[in-house]
């Protein structure tokens, strides 16, 4: 049990000096492998828990790993390249940005076909070893030819 808190202390040190890392050089956020395995769960369960019948939903790879999707009845996840995801003309999801809001992060998960894709923004902030996960009443988008980050159509979202 305290090997687990020690492993929380250090992931939360690890996070609040790369976010502010981060800020300071305006680089892209990372955020360590346990916690974002944890969000990653707490929003997929969320969105696809509800859902009836069977089916087959595809992820882009972008800041995930498979092995952090959890096992939902009748769901099954396909994890596709984000380049193959953007090329393969079907809907996938996706987890597009990692950002910081004042004390808290925001992570936006969507989706789309290509580089039409949308979404929301969940915020969430390490407390201890609690998570705390929930979605905002932001949205995001980016378009074919529009300058917000996407590449032409059929091309990977940035």
């Amino acid at each position: 049990m305290n090997r687990f808190f020690l492993i929380a202390f250090i992931s939360v040190v690890a996070l609040s000096a790369g976010v502010i890392r981060a800020q300071e050089a305006n680089e892209e956020i990372n955020i360590p492998d346990a916690i974002m395995e944890r969000i990653v769960r707490r929003i997929v369960n969320s969105h696809f828990r509800s859902s009836r019948g069977e089916r087959t939903i595809y992820f882009s790879d972008k800041l995930i790993k498979a092995k952090w999707l959890p096992n939902i009845r009748n769901k099954k996840f396909i994890v596709l390249d984000n380049d193959e995801a953007a090329r393969s003309g079907k809907e996938f999801h996706i987890f597009h940005d990692v950002d910081v809001a004042g004390d808290r992060f925001q992570v936006s998960f969507g989706s789309g076909t290509g580089c039409s894709l949308h979404g929301g923004i969940w915020s969430f902030k390490m407390i201890g070893n609690k998570l705390s996960v929930y979605r905002t009443n932001g949205g995001w988008g980016t378009g074919c030819g529009s300058s917000n980050g996407s590449v032409g159509c059929g091309g990977p979202p940035n």
